[in-house]
Order: C-alpha cells, then sequence, then structure tokens
C-alpha cells in the first residue's frame, strides 16, 4: 500500500514538474520585440498596435492619414513610433524602410510583419 501511494505521489510531483516546465516555455518576452504594423489608421491595426504597445512590444505603425498617425502617437506609449506611408507609393514605402532601420538596434530585426493596409 505505501508503496502505491509513494509512486502516485511521485507522479503527481513529476506531473506538476512537467507542467510548469510547459508553461514557461509558452511565456515569450516581448519587450525586445520589433512588430512593423501597416493600416493603423482604424480598425484591426490600430487594435494590435495598441494591444502589442499594452503587452510591452515595440511597435513601427504604418498610417495612411498623418492625423491618424498623431493620434496613435498620443494614445501610445514612447514603445510605438508612427510612420505615415500610402502602400501604393514607392517613396512613402522607401521613407518607412529608412525609418524602421533607423529603430531597429544594430544587428536586429523584426519580429513580426503585418501587412494590413488595404488597398
Amino acid at each position: 500500500m505505501w508503496f502505491w501511494l509513494l509512486t502516485i505521489a511521485g507522479l503527481l510531483f513529476m506531473a506538476v514538474k512537467v507542467l510548469r516546465y510547459i508553461q514557461s516555455l509558452r511565456t515569450i518576452s516581448l519587450h525586445s520585440r520589433y512588430v512593423f504594423i501597416t493600416g493603423c489608421d482604424s480598425g484591426f491595426g490600430l487594435s494590435l498596435a495598441l494591444r502589442l504597445d499594452k503587452m510591452g512590444c515595440r511597435v513601427i505603425a504604418a498610417c495612411l492619414m498623418p492625423s491618424k498617425a498623431k493620434e496613435l502617437d498620443d494614445m501610445t506609449s514612447e514603445r510605438v513610433t508612427t510612420v505615415v506611408m500610402d502602400v501604393t507609393k514607392d517613396e512613402d514605402i522607401e521613407r518607412a524602410v529608412k525609418k524602421v532601420t533607423s529603430v531597429l538596434p544594430q544587428g536586429t530585426g523584426l519580429w513580426g510583419l503585418v501587412n494590413n493596409a488595404g488597398v
């Protein structure tokens, strides 16, 4: 009887250890992650930029309208950088690329890209 009780206790102990290990793998620190999102004027892009900012992620948010970029700047922390960009104009895209490369630390890249802008 003691053998079975000790065996069950040991198995439960190991199960808890394994579950805690798996749970620790799911936790990702977003504080050093950079995500570029287009279409942040409203809707999904805006919601995602706000959500990622609250989670501690660094966000580079592209807006079509300068007024919307200003509103987003006012609503978010210093982790969010806005850029005005029309995805159909090459010069705007080039300016956004320069902005992204200036924001990213040396030797790092984007962790995510959300191409949400409508054409």
